[in-house]
């Protein structure tokens, strides 16, 4: 599976659902998608699989950007450099 992302409105905020392996293309619509959003992000991390490096730095940028995560399993905590594993603040 490439990537697929689905958005919805849930209790004020713009979620994100991120769903296979988030690289190319899908980086750049990643960042449309939450560029375009008119509340405050979650992005769901539930079924992301795996990640390249550009769709790392832009699920961590928006992170530090105020966005917050779900559903983020202990690999991509560590691969996203996220102190918690289910959220928490993008480290430096």
């Amino acid at each position: 599976m490439e990537c697929r992302l689905d958005v919805s409105r849930e209790g004020g905020h713009a979620v994100v659902r991120i769903q296979g392996r988030l690289g190319g293309v899908a980086v750049r619509e990643l960042e449309r998608v939450c560029r375009d959003a008119s509340a405050p992000l979650v992005l769901d991390l539930t079924h992301l699989m795996n990640a390249d490096d550009c769709g790392v730095a832009t699920v961590r940028r928006l992170v530090v950007d105020g966005a917050q995560v779900k559903g983020v399993s202990p690999y991509l905590s560590l691969l996203l450099g996220l102190d918690g594993a289910d959220g928490g603040t993008a480290r430096s």
